[in-house]
């Protein structure tokens, strides 16, 4: 009988207050820029503007891109896969099979990832796995259920 675990690991609601803050500080120190830089030439002045015009736009997209993105965890068969979804699209992170399972435990702050795959606060509900990939080790740390705990313990007392 084949497996078939799903679970989604979302965020809480994006605050819009941070969002429209984080705008008007943009806003702001737009203007401080030319109130400071009045004595430089209109050239330097624009590159400052812009500059902070550009800073304020990754902050308030990485802010947002943090907030709407989640994590979906599968197990179909002998494969867990890790997704990562921002609205309606989801994006392949990893797709791993029972063979490339290194290791598997209870996460501890002593081991070194690569990625991390939680929303949570909660450092006891999170779990370390190693497996390889492509010649490489990689390290990741996620907060699976326990369904997909018990299984992936299943997989790897399979090996």
């Amino acid at each position: 009988m084949s497996k078939l675990i799903k679970q989604d690991v979302v965020n809480e609601k994006i605050s819009y207050l941070k969002i429209i803050i984080n705008i008007i500080v943009t806003i702001l120190l737009m203007e401080l820029s030319f109130v400071f830089t009045v004595n430089l030439s209109p050239a330097l002045r624009s590159i400052f503007a812009v500059s902070i015009l550009i800073m304020g736009t990754v902050y308030c997209f990485k802010l947002i891109y943090r907030n709407l993105a989640y994590y979906i965890y599968r197990i179909i068969d002998d494969e867990l896969i890790l997704e990562r979804a921002i609205g309606r699209a989801n994006y392949l992170v990893y797709n791993i099979t029972e063979e490339q399972i290194i290791a598997f435990e209870k996460y501890s702050n002593q081991k070194k990832i690569n990625h991390r795959f939680y929303r949570t606060k909660n450092k006891e509900s999170l779990y370390f796995l190693e497996f390889s990939n492509k010649e490489e080790s990689i390290r990741i740390v996620f907060e699976p259920n326990e369904d997909i705990v018990s299984v992936v313990n299943e997989m790897i007392g399979n090996k």
